[in-house]
């Protein structure tokens, strides 16, 4: 007795897949019997949808469930799933069709009220995102986002994100998949929005950061045991850029220091304007004389009740940063200013 043929199992490309050339020559029938309600039709456009499945290559390309099946399971999926997409994916994997959410928006516009079956005639149409592609082609896609070995469909994108992605990856450097990039733009925010980033340096580091967190988090994901060094050389960082926890309690420590000192820890990185209007005429001899006869010996003067020309060139100078009051107010201020003032007043009072 003949041992039967094992069949191979597994997705089958619809490139490698053969029909026996008997079934392709077989004479098409004139009657067109749906497999799920039984219904007769004399012609199948217009009542069944077409797939690019090698499935039917035997039915004229067409599925053998009527259109009018096809809603019925859709609307049966959508209200198992709570969610549209979901039920058309589900669709899609029952009757070979390529699925993803690019064509899922193309077929939102449409509001032609028969949502599957204007999904499936999308789906035939040549498209650089889902040309000539079944269902297998979908689980190879998720398979690929999924260990990011492939880009996500541009198609998925608003305009707003294809810009924003163009100029994450003049940041970040080209080669990643897409969706990394808006991780690590994430893991930078965090970075430096609890810490300062105001050198290139410090940025730097928040960079590397960046990049080591993104790669913790799929070591965790896949599991390779990695995370060990990865850590460490987090640590690391963080430690050149001086913001681990230990380093951060002896920075509060430093601030308990004299007021003296801590203005020249400012002073230091952030100096104060000296108050000129240019700031280049202190390279000259003559400004400095200037500025220390004025400011120092002038006010010395001024508190010693000296008028000498010390004085004269301090007030001089004090003239230009004191507030006046002004002439028209000035010469209402007379002897009736009191009657003014009531009368001001009573009308305040009457409001």
């Amino acid at each position: 007795m003949s041992k039967p043929k094992i069949l191979q199992t597994g997705i089958i490309s619809p490139e490698n897949l053969v029909i026996p050339e008997k079934k392709l020559n077989q004479k098409i029938q004139e009657n067109f019997k749906c497999t799920c309600c039984g219904t007769i039709y004399n012609v199948q456009a217009g009542f069944f949808s077409k797939a690019l499945s090698n499935l039917y290559a035997g039915n004229n390309g067409f599925i053998s469930v009527c259109n009018d099946c096809l809603k019925m399971f859709h609307n049966e999926y959508k209200a198992s799933f709570k969610s549209k997409n979901k039920a058309t994916k589900r669709m899609c994997m029952h009757f070979d069709v390529f699925y993803s959410d690019a064509l899922v928006k193309t077929v939102d516009g449409l509001h032609s009220g028969n949502y599957i079956i204007d999904y499936f005639a999308k789906a035939l149409q040549k498209n650089k995102s889902w040309s000539d592609q079944t269902y297998a082609h979908t689980i190879k896609l998720d398979e690929n986002i999924k260990n990011g070995k492939e880009e996500l469909d541009k198609e998925s994108f608003s305009d707003e994100q294809l810009e924003e992605l163009e100029k994450l990856k003049e940041f970040w450097g080209v080669g990643f998949p897409d969706e990394k990039y808006f991780l690590l733009k994430g893991f930078y925010e965090k970075w430096t929005e609890d810490y300062p980033a105001d050198e290139h340096a410090q940025r730097v580091i928040f960079k590397q950061l960046s990049f080591i967190e993104l790669q913790i988090h799929e070591s965790m994901v896949t599991q390779n045991g990695k995370t060990t060094d990865l850590l460490k050389q987090l640590s690391d960082y963080m430690n050149s850029a001086g913001i681990k926890p230990s380093q951060n309690k002896q920075s509060a420590k430093e601030l308990d220091i004299a007021y003296s000192t801590f203005i020249s820890k400012i002073e230091d990185k952030e100096p104060v304007e000296i108050g000129l209007e240019n700031a280049n005429l202190m390279n000259s001899k003559n400004t400095i004389v200037q500025y220390i006869s004025i400011w120092f010996l002038g006010h010395l003067c001024a508190m010693l009740g000296l008028k000498n020309k010390w004085y004269h060139l301090y007030m001089e100078e004090l003239e230009k940063y004191t507030v006046k009051t002004p002439e028209s107010l000035e010469d209402s201020l007379d002897e009736n200013s009191e009657e003014t003032f009531e009368s001001v007043y009573s009308k305040l009072l009457d409001e």
